[in-house]
C-alpha cells in the first residue's frame, strides 16, 4: 500500500466519522457522511490556499477524527443509562 493510498483511506474514514457514522457501525446517515466529507474537503482546500503543508492537513484530519470518536463515546456513555432505564420500565 502506498502512502498516498493510506492517506486517502484515512481521509475517507475521518470524513465519515466526522459526519456522524459510528466507527463500529450501526448508526449514521448518508447525508451525515456527505456533510463530513464536505467539511473535511473545505478545511483541506482552505489549508492549501493558506499554503499549509500536507502534513498539517493530515494532522488536522486526524485530530478531527479523534475528536469525533471522543464525542461519539461521550454521547454513548451519557445515553446508555437512560436507555437502560427506559427499557426496564417498558417491562
Amino acid at each position: 500500500m502506498t502512502l498516498s493510498y493510506r492517506m486517502t483511506l484515512m481521509m475517507v474514514i475521518a470524513a465519515v466519522v466526522v459526519g456522524g457514522v459510528a466507527i463500529f457501525g450501526g448508526s449514521g446517515t448518508v447525508l451525515g457522511a456527505a456533510l463530513g466529507a464536505l467539511l473535511l474537503n473545505t478545511i483541506d482546500s482552505a489549508l492549501i490556499v493558506l499554503n499549509v503543508s500536507s502534513a498539517w492537513s493530515s494532522a488536522i484530519a486526524g485530530a478531527l477524527l479523534l475528536a469525533a470518536i471522543a464525542f461519539d463515546r461521550l454521547l454513548s456513555v451519557r445515553i446508555a443509562p437512560a436507555l437502560r432505564t427506559r427499557r426496564s420500565t417498558r417491562g
